[in-house]
């Protein structure tokens, strides 16, 4: 005979309250729409991935326990959040006309961009050799060593995080 352990606090909760378990397996007969670059056109619309500094301010929460609790002073939190806007200007997002799910797509996305205005460096790369004869102007630029650089993103660094000015 097995016995059967109940927590405590599922004899206190009422039987309609308890969440019921639910999965459901599909077969797609294609596979779905991703967002895989910052930069997307999928199924005709146009899609752009950004990521917006948000405020959440948070006045009630619950506890352990599921009571309702005023925060007084209220949680404040600030932080970049991924927001996606497509070609008809809506957004996509926590702080946009409506949330990620129902752009009803997956973003897939590799990772953040740095801040705006934040520099990074690059690393050490080989001086580009002119295809032209060097003259006596670009004679000493041929020949200088390769060296750190530190550069500032551009306005288009946070669409393109991962491109290198080296290749461009």
């Amino acid at each position: 005979m097995t016995s059967l352990h109940i927590p405590q606090s599922a004899l206190r909760t009422p039987q309609s309250a308890l969440p019921i378990p639910h999965s459901t397996i599909e077969l797609l007969d294609a596979p779905p729409p991703v967002m895989r670059r910052p930069l997307a056109l999928i199924d005709g619309h146009a899609y752009a991935a950004t990521w917006l500094y948000t405020r959440t301010t948070t006045t009630h929460r619950r506890d352990k326990d599921g009571a309702l609790v005023t925060c007084d002073p209220p949680l404040v939190e600030t932080g970049l959040r991924l927001h996606v806007l497509r070609d008809d200007g809506t957004l996509f997002g926590p702080a946009g006309d409506h949330p990620l799910p129902a752009l009803g797509l997956d973003v897939i996305l590799p990772e953040m961009p740095p801040a705006p205005g934040q520099p990074t460096a690059s690393k050490p790369t080989a001086p580009v050799r002119d295809p032209l004869p060097p003259t006596s102007s670009t004679a000493s630029l041929a020949s200088s060593p390769a060296s750190w650089t530190l550069t500032a993103p551009s306005p288009t660094s946070a669409l393109w995080p991962n491109s290198s000015p080296a290749l461009s």
